[in-house]
């Protein structure tokens, strides 16, 4: 569950400022941001998304953490890639997948912010 969604927004992320909202831009991006949180909904795909933050990795690596078969695991890469938070480089045989930008990563991590660490031990 996140933080009381009643705490004001400075207490919940301190480092961030809050700014005046420019609606125009938010207006002419709302569909790709909507596009983005679609993407990123299902479960699997949001895990594979937190898996390939920390690194590349293949189909067959990914299928062997999330213990889910391979069509699976490639049929949401591609969707992944199809909306650009995905990038694949071949090597031979192989594809090795990656978060496609640094902001895409950042955004995952502060996601994860947003939640309490359940194991009891601070982060």
């Amino acid at each position: 569950m996140p933080k009381n969604l009643d705490t004001p927004y400075s207490l919940i992320f301190p480092f961030m400022h809050r700014q005046a909202v420019d609606l125009q831009n938010v207006i002419q991006h709302v569909g790709d941001v909507e596009a983005l949180l679609k993407a990123i909904a299902h479960p699997t795909r949001l895990t594979i998304m937190f898996l390939l933050s920390e690194g590349e990795a293949t189909v067959s690596w990914i299928e062997k953490e999330l213990a889910i078969n391979q069509a699976m695991v490639s049929q949401h890469l591609a969707r992944l890639q199809a909306d650009g938070l995905v990038a694949c480089r071949r090597v031979g045989r192989n594809s090795y997948y990656r978060v496609a930008t640094t902001d895409i990563t950042a955004l995952l991590h502060l996601l994860l912010e947003m939640f309490p660490d359940k194991s009891g031990t601070s982060k």
